[in-house]
């Protein structure tokens, strides 16, 4: 990726339900390809943003869909 400036934002609560999370992060990684940002990059960010999304509906909400989680 040549363009170091690239910035996107999201400013969402999702209920804590897989699905959300996995939403998001489609989300996310569709802007990062339009982008043209390289695989290796998009595979860590992928793997940090999964990660903590399902660690915040698994563990902080114990998946009570019922709880949301903030995404910013």
């Amino acid at each position: 990726m040549t363009d170091h400036a690239w910035n996107w934002s999201i400013d969402t609560r999702i209920p804590s339900i897989p699905a959300e999370g996995k939403r998001i992060v489609d989300e996310l990684l569709q802007k990062l390809s339009e982008c043209g940002w390289e695989e290796h990059d998009v595979f860590g960010i992928h793997l940090a943003v999964e990660e903590a999304l399902v660690n915040a509906i698994k563990h902080g909400n114990q998946d009570n869909p019922e709880k949301f989680v903030d995404v910013i």
